[in-house]
């Protein structure tokens, strides 16, 4: 089952542990303490996240250089991240975001 924002991975989690359904395979979009908490207990399998981070930081630059009458790109693709090793997301999730990890921890869909 794949839930498409941090409300309904939430709400699906939630409603899998009511039902007490443990056979199915949970990937959620977003990330939340609740939810990485759901990756903790296994209850959530894998999650597909944007970079936030990334993204704020390239809005400010692009308004930055829109104001300055500077040249900018109309559309800027941050990427997204999908984690399949449980471990290895807790770990990132802890230190603060998504750090540079090989393409065998993580499956990045890089900008392009």
């Amino acid at each position: 089952m794949f839930t498409s924002n941090g409300p309904t991975t939430i709400g699906a989690l939630i409603a899998l542990e009511k039902v007490k359904r443990s056979d199915i395979i949970h990937v959620g979009f977003y990330v939340s303490k609740q939810i990485l908490a759901g990756v903790e207990s296994g209850k959530i399998h894998a999650v597909i996240s944007q970079r936030p981070g990334e993204m704020g930081y390239l809005g400010v630059v692009g308004l930055a250089a829109m104001l300055s009458h500077s040249a900018y790109q109309e559309f800027v693709d941050t990427g997204v991240f999908l984690s399949l090793n449980k471990t290895l997301m807790i770990q990132t999730f802890r230190q603060g975001w998504l750090l540079e990890l090989s393409p065998v921890e993580y499956s990045l869909f890089p900008k392009a």
